[in-house]
């Protein structure tokens, strides 16, 4: 994360041309953060007003967890980042223990927030290009994975949704009818995994270079230690973001929020069903019903299948 803080931005020695550049870069980060923490809460809501309609849908397992994670690193920086850029603490405070250990839950929901990526990643995968790895998602398997370079998997997860638009485009093209809507489609969910591929590599790089930086000025230290946290932020917001604004699923959940029942489509399926199997028993007893009156009238009854009594 950023360089370790070892004042406050009104105690930092800064000439007051220095100090303009910090107050904006804390300005910035403090609306990201407020951005942030309100799309989370907004995309957790959704979650638990449908979790009868995504509980059909393993690949919303992962989201839950990641989300978990949004929120958790969400709730760290407004407890303990911010109160230290704003207020001065001691070394041997407890303070500035539940900033160290702050700091230290940040580092685990950002490497959370990359896994759990990169496992939606795969399973988009092998929904749309590799079916059978989807035997992972679907029942209880324990796996381990060994040494992974974090800096690498944005641009790995990046080519596998590459790849799965060139499969959503090549099967498309083989049927008929393929709209413009099909295509925006395919591209919205492209642009989507560029945006989460690029927040991810930012923040990484962002981490690999902030070492370096504390040989700088006061006033560059402040500056870049804001825009690591920054950057932070955007990678941990850009999910629920995207899923409040391009899933049609979420979307959907999120129009009808208020209203009392949200029907699962296998609801909607096996009620559409019954009333096709109503309306068929409604109409073969009328049917019945009007060739026994018919019958009586013209006193025509068989007595059997091949004789008539007039």
């Amino acid at each position: 994360m950023g360089l370790v803080l070892n004042g406050s931005v009104g105690t930092a020695e800064m000439a007051p041309i220095e100090v303009v550049p910090v107050v904006a870069a804390g300005v910035v980060f403090g609306t990201l953060v407020a951005i942030g923490t309100i799309a989370t809460i907004i995309f957790i809501a959704v979650l638990i007003r449908g979790r009868r309609k995504f509980a059909e849908f393993p690949f919303f397992v992962i989201v839950w967890h990641l989300t978990a994670g949004n929120a958790m690193h969400m709730l760290m920086v407004i407890s303990t980042i911010m109160p230290v850029m704003l207020i001065e603490i001691g070394d041997d405070t407890p303070k500035r223990e539940w900033y160290i250990w702050g700091s230290r839950v940040l580092e685990l929901t950002e490497q959370a927030s990359l896994y759990f990526t990169l496992l939606m990643t795969i399973n988009r995968f092998a929904v749309f290009v590799v079916p059978p790895l989807l035997v992972v998602f679907t029942r209880t398997t324990n796996f381990q994975i060994f040494t992974v370079s974090s800096t690498a998997l944005p641009i790995v997860m990046l080519v596998m949704y590459g790849i799965i638009f060139l499969v959503i485009i090549k099967k498309r093209s083989l049927l008929t009818g393929n709209n413009a809507s099909s295509s925006a489609q395919d591209r919205s969910l492209l642009w989507q995994a560029l945006a989460v591929s690029v927040m991810l590599e930012l923040t990484k790089l962002t981490n690999m270079i902030t070492p370096y930086m504390s040989v700088t000025d006061s006033w560059v230290q402040w500056c870049w230690t804001i825009f690591s946290y920054s950057t932070s932020i955007m990678n941990q917001m850009v999910n629920p973001v995207l899923f409040l604004t391009m899933n049609k699923m979420v979307r959907a959940v999120l129009r009808n929020f208020f209203r009392p029942d949200i029907e699962q489509p296998s609801e909607r399926l096996n009620t559409q069903k019954s009333q096709r199997r109503l309306k068929t028993g409604v109409l073969r007893k009328v049917s019945r019903l009007f060739v026994k009156s018919k019958r009586i009238v013209t006193n025509n009854h068989p007595s059997t299948r091949n004789t008539w009594v007039c």
